[in-house]
């Protein structure tokens, strides 16, 4: 079995942007499933983010993000601060440089959009 992560991204632009990540690996247990989208209200606007999946067998304890701007943002890429957030912030028990090599993984992929 290939000791490798496959990470697959897919836009969507209907009334709302969206971004889908997944992100696997079979020998080393890893699958996550990353969902960022573009929200408005009359007040204010910004990105919400979903994150599912394991490491191993740790479990992803929480995952509802949001990320609300008041001003244009900075980012990179679409999404880029709320998909930080959420990968980070969702309670997964990891070792800390599998987390980095994931997002450094993650990031540059998702970057290329």
């Amino acid at each position: 079995m290939a000791n490798y992560t496959k990470i697959k991204v897919e836009h969507r632009s209907t009334d709302v942007s969206m971004v889908f990540i997944t992100v696997e690996n079979k020998a080393k247990n890893i699958y996550l499933d990353l969902k960022a989208w573009y929200y408005e209200t009359y007040s204010s606007w910004g990105h919400k983010a979903e994150i599912r999946g394991h490491i191993g067998e740790n479990y992803v304890q929480k995952w509802d993000f949001k990320c609300r701007y008041y001003n244009r943002t900075w980012e990179r890429y679409t999404f880029q601060t709320v998909l930080h957030k959420a990968f980070y912030d969702c309670g997964i028990k990891a070792d800390k440089k599998l987390l980095a090599r994931l997002w450094k993984q993650i990031d540059k992929k998702v970057g290329r959009y």
